[in-house]
């Protein structure tokens, strides 16, 4: 169940890390959180880590006074998507340092520490 979770959680993430949205550790990291929690609960420690990571990119943007460039970005990136473009974008990506990020890591930890705080029920 465990081997199943690390596939799993790493297939899930892959994607993301091959499209330069993500870096390598986030991917390694959530493999072996989802090889903890076995592969029964790789969705809901991820749809906790995305929701966690959405508030911290929130503030984020709130505190970077960043609202209309990130409006900007994400019409840039789902415009480059939709045409076609399955390759990493040459602004919206982790090559660009002056862009804001959100550390996922952090919020899948946070969501781990949750998960065994409240368990399955």
């Amino acid at each position: 169940m465990s081997a199943a979770g690390l596939l799993v959680g790493t297939a899930v993430l892959l994607p993301l890390f091959l499209l330069r949205g993500m870096g390598a550790g986030d991917v390694k990291f959530f493999g072996a959180l989802s090889a903890a929690v076995t592969y029964k609960y790789v969705f809901t420690v991820l749809l906790i880590s995305a929701i966690i990571a959405g508030l911290m990119a929130l503030f984020t943007i709130f505190f970077g006074k960043a609202f209309i460039a990130t409006l900007r970005n994400l019409a840039s990136l789902f415009g480059w998507f939709l045409r076609g473009n399955l390759k990493p974008h040459p602004v919206v990506s982790l090559a660009n340092k002056s862009a804001l990020a959100v550390p996922f890591g952090v919020s899948m930890a946070a969501a781990a520490w949750l998960f065994v705080l409240f368990g399955t029920q």
